[in-house]
């Protein structure tokens, strides 16, 4: 449906494979980009999609973030399309909250106008806090998720998605990557919602039990925080047991747990 959607992707490989495998699925598509030049997304040429793209490249500044709506009508026609916007944290740590919020505003108002559909897909360093302010903004969204890489599979999160037939929230699914596409893993088991019945479980990293191995079945390790917190994303009332080994990590630490809560 027409609307602004967004995809928060933790690896830039991982939001660039997501960019080729979408453009593959379309039979017409704009795709514009701040993080590369538009062309090089198209280098080794996607297994499908259209034939012909229009291509565009925005400079990573506030101006022309602002000004993109206004750029669009003067440079497409007035036409409902469907247009990809790949970029990374970087070109959007710069806005306040009231810049993003009005350029949400906007973008919404324009697609809303025209019947057109923007996806966006950011990734890099310092997605995670873009992540969280984006949840605090559901009136401007229609579409909300994120994509990690866990140690051997990928957790695709679905905050909240619109489609035709109304609206997909709170969902997690796992992927595994073939021949360069996501797919899902365990169909049958996907679209189950995040509030199963989980409060018996324990997710722990592996050194707060100081070398013993998991006390149960129920008892699930993880390497490092950093995957406990990706882990526990997906949880609702398992218990989730962090460890803190470096002042230095307080900080990312204090902003996990506050993510999870």
């Amino acid at each position: 449906p027409p609307g602004c959607y967004w995809v928060t992707v933790n690896r830039q490989e991982d939001a660039r494979l997501l960019v080729r495998q979408t453009i593959a699925a379309q039979r017409a598509l704009t795709l514009i980009s701040t993080t590369e030049p538009p062309h090089s997304l198209l280098t080794p040429a996607p297994q499908g999609g259209p034939n012909k793209i229009p291509l565009f490249s925005l400079p990573e500044t506030t101006e022309a973030l602002m000004d993109l709506a206004e750029d669009f009508s003067r440079v497409l026609a007035n036409k409902p399309r469907f247009l990809i916007f790949y970029t990374a944290f970087s070109t959007w740590e710069t806005l306040s909250s009231i810049e993003l919020n009005n350029w949400l505003k906007g973008i919404q108002k324009w697609l809303t106008a025209r019947k057109s559909t923007l996806l966006i897909i950011t990734s890099g360093p310092g997605v995670n806090l873009l992540r969280n302010d984006l949840q605090t903004r559901y009136r401007h969204l229609d579409g909300l998720s994120h994509l990690e890489w866990q140690q051997d599979s990928w957790n695709y999160r679905v905050n909240w998605w619109c489609n035709k037939s109304g609206m997909l929230a709170d969902r997690a699914l796992r992927l595994t990557l073939i021949q360069d596409a996501f797919q899902q893993i365990n169909e049958e088991e996907q679209n189950t919602p995040l509030t199963l019945n989980d409060e018996y479980l324990y997710l722990a990293e592996k050194t707060v039990l100081e070398g013993a191995p998991p006390l149960s079945s129920a008892w699930t390790l993880f390497d490092d925080n950093s995957q406990l917190a990706s882990r526990a994303q997906q949880a609702s009332a398992a218990t989730v047991i962090f460890n803190l080994h470096h002042n230095d990590q307080i900080a990312t630490l204090a902003g996990d747990i506050h993510g999870l809560r």
